[in-house]
């Protein structure tokens, strides 16, 4: 009898506590996108919050790459909160219109 109470709770610390042979939860794939800078030539504000009347942190390059995503610290219909390298090169982020970004 106690060899079978052995083999029990061995087999369930196989079967639920063992980290190699618990299943594994893959984790979900981020929500986060990409759009191109999109203006006449020009470079665009970048502002630190959904709105012109929140001041220029930088400026991306037209053409230039962005991201976005399920990170919006400020929610807006018409502005996205965006980051990527600005015309230095420097890591930035902040919000652009919604007209500027493809």
């Amino acid at each position: 009898m106690k060899k079978i109470g052995t083999m029990i709770i061995l087999s369930m610390f196989l079967l639920f506590l063992s980290p190699s042979i618990a299943p594994v939860q893959q984790a979900h794939a981020s929500d986060e996108w990409t759009a191109v800078v999109t203006t006449d030539g020009s470079n665009l504000n970048v502002r630190s919050g959904p709105g012109t009347n929140y001041s220029i942190i930088g400026k991306f390059a037209n053409g230039t790459v962005v991201n976005y995503g399920a990170i919006d610290p400020i929610p807006s219909a018409d502005w996205t909160y965006v980051w990527g390298k600005d015309i230095n090169g420097k890591s930035i982020s902040g919000y652009c219109h919604n007209d500027y970004l493809r």
